[in-house]
């Protein structure tokens, strides 16, 4: 039957609006990495989110479109691919809300699907409170939605932080607050998609290697 369907009513990309795929090899998201500047530790990032970039996302999260989590799953792993060395990753907790409208944690989804981070230990990492819906505060109130908001057990080691999109980096600060007191080193974070708010070096300006 969604074979049928397929041929009778075929997929078109989110970027081109060409059928019969939900994304066709002509818009795949290729990476352009680059490393948020001024930052309290390195964040890595493969994509400004704009454009192409962010209708894929967009499309992913709120259309469900889990199809597209290869090419999301690449351009994590190119952003992991310049991180420092880490014993362990952290994505941040499911919005429980969103949860039950999409039916999936979507970083959780794409992580699990990266090559890089399959090289890593998953750690947990726990809501305290009931949080909004980030995408409809600004700024400051994010920072108030989020403080205090997380909660790990203790560990030791290495930590890398790893998120969707990076756009005023307040769920990356209190990720790190969170594994900071629990006893984690946090070498660095990772985001597929940045906001074109925020300064960045490219990998030649920041002299960062590939590993």
């Amino acid at each position: 039957m969604s074979a049928l369907l397929d041929f009778l009513y075929p997929a078109k990309c989110v970027v081109c609006e060409v059928p019969p795929a939900p994304l066709c090899l002509d818009c795949q998201l290729q990476a352009k990495p680059a490393r948020i500047a001024e930052a309290p530790f390195p964040i890595d990032c493969a994509i400004d989110y704009s454009g192409a970039a962010e209708a894929v996302i967009r499309s992913f999260k709120d259309s469900k479109l889990v199809s597209l989590a290869p090419n999301l799953a690449e351009l994590l792993d190119v952003a992991v691919s310049h991180a420092a060395p880490a014993d362990y990753f952290v994505v941040p907790p499911r919005n429980r809300t969103n949860y039950r409208n999409r039916g999936f944690h979507p970083i959780r989804f794409i992580a699990d699907r990266s090559q890089r981070l399959s090289r890593l230990e998953p750690l947990e990492i726990r809501a305290t409170k009931e949080m909004a819906d980030q995408r409809r505060l600004g700024k400051a109130e994010r920072l108030e939605n989020l403080s205090g908001a997380f909660e790990m057990g203790p560990a030791s080691g290495r930590v890398l932080l790893v998120d969707d999109v990076l756009t005023t980096g307040a769920t990356m600060a209190e990720m790190a607050r969170a594994a900071d007191a629990a006893g984690l080193e946090v070498v660095g974070s990772c985001a597929i998609a940045y906001s074109s708010a925020f300064p960045v070096l490219t990998p030649a300006q920041k002299g960062v290697v590939c590993r």
